[in-house]
């Protein structure tokens, strides 16, 4: 019966643990864009809070080129 008893205990304790983990990971996620450096003119990413501001980019004719590696945001986040 100990067996059992400290079978439980351990699982219960890992699942606490795993879950306090996670909970606490979650604080130190960020946005994340990053251009990709493959246009010309580069796209520059500004941070104003949980707002993200993309400004430059390559322009060809009346469009605007932008090219990133990542692209990342958060919820309530806005990339404009």
């Amino acid at each position: 019966m100990l067996g059992i008893t400290q079978d439980w205990r351990y699982w219960y304790c890992s699942l606490a643990m795993g879950s306090l983990l996670i909970a606490s990971s979650q604080e130190h996620v960020f946005a994340q864009i990053a251009p990709d450096g493959t246009l010309p003119n580069n796209s520059i990413v500004t941070t104003d809070g949980s707002t993200l501001n993309i400004t430059g980019g390559t322009q060809a004719g009346s469009n605007l080129f932008h090219s990133f590696g990542e692209f990342l945001v958060l919820p309530n986040g806005a990339a404009l």
